[in-house]
């Protein structure tokens, strides 16, 4: 019989996106955005670390020297957050729960004959979710005050676990991997938010009019939504961005400023 999964240690994350450390001695124009741009960091660092042959054989004594190592080397790409993000004595426990874990599945790939591919695969099906359900749940709690305990490691988003905040953090989930400042990732954020809210007047003032071209990407709310929520599966900047510079449109927009 496969041997159970270990539980990771998730404590970290709550400390990592409370900012109490930095809210009075930083500006961070968007607190909400900086959280999803960490949780995107946390993320990755995990699946890094969990997909990296080496991670397995790590000695217990050298762990600690291994997560610097890790953390460094992961901060070169997300340099615009370095200054939020957990330091190696916060990660090391989690670091060592992963290596546990991971360990675990290694075996369990290799007892059921399965190829090495499926590996990577099942370490992401068994670390991602329920990373994204602590991070979530604590948001959730700073939002309302209330514990809202665990939630189903199937939400993947901020807006399906009912975040008040879920545009923001999506945001910076999504766009995590652009190394941004939270001055760059608040300025990006709060642009396309403006966007969007143009675009919305646009849409409920009249049905708006398909640029050449663009006709099976007519712009609706769905679609607008999507811009933050799903920007990869959203229409085209070039057809959201012909469809307000349409006369019939900009007039609507203006009648729905009125």
């Amino acid at each position: 019989m496969a041997p159970a999964l270990p539980n990771l240690d998730l404590d970290f994350i709550q400390r990592c996106l409370s900012l109490e450390e930095h809210l009075s001695a930083s500006q961070i124009p968007e607190p909400w955005v900086l959280r999803g741009q960490l949780l995107h960091a946390i993320l990755e660092y995990a699946i890094r670390l969990a997909t990296s042959y080496s991670f397995r054989t790590v000695e217990g004594s050298t762990l600690l020297t291994y997560t610097n190592t890790a953390r460094t080397d992961l901060l070169q790409d997300f340099r615009g957050i370095a200054p939020f993000f957990p330091t190696t004595n916060d990660l090391e426990p989690f670091t060592r729960s992963l290596q546990d874990r991971v360990q675990v599945i290694h075996q369990r790939v290799e007892y059921e004959g399965r190829p090495g591919c499926h590996f990577i695969l099942e370490v992401s099906i068994l670390t991602r979710p329920n990373i994204l359900a602590r991070a979530m749940s604590y948001m959730l709690q700073l939002e309302s005050g209330q514990d809202f305990g665990e939630l189903d490691p199937e939400i993947w988003t901020a807006e399906d676990a009912g975040l008040h905040n879920h545009l923001a953090v999506d945001y910076g989930l999504e766009y995590g991997e652009n190394s941004w400042s939270p001055q760059e990732a608040a300025e990006g954020f709060n642009k396309l938010y403006a966007t969007v809210q143009l675009a919305t007047s646009v849409y409920v003032a009249a049905d708006p009019v398909p640029a050449a071209g663009c006709e099976n990407e007519k712009v609706n709310a769905i679609q607008l939504h999507a811009l933050i929520v799903e920007p990869r599966y959203s229409i085209s900047g070039q057809c959201l961005v012909v469809a307000l510079t349409n006369p019939n449109n900009q007039r609507a927009a203006a009648q729905a400023s009125d």
